[in-house]
């Protein structure tokens, strides 16, 4: 049930993380709330 669940948030989590790791990297700044603001944009 959980690994569904998981799956469903996170269909790709390879690109998710990519995707994450590039906008904090054009934003030019990190903080806890950037992080999860790109896992947001990446899924």
């Amino acid at each position: 049930m959980l690994g569904r669940a998981f799956r469903w948030l996170m269909p790709h989590p390879f690109l998710t993380l990519l995707l994450a790791v590039v906008w904090i990297v054009l934003q030019n700044e990190f903080s806890a709330g950037m992080a999860v603001f790109g896992v947001i944009l990446g899924s």
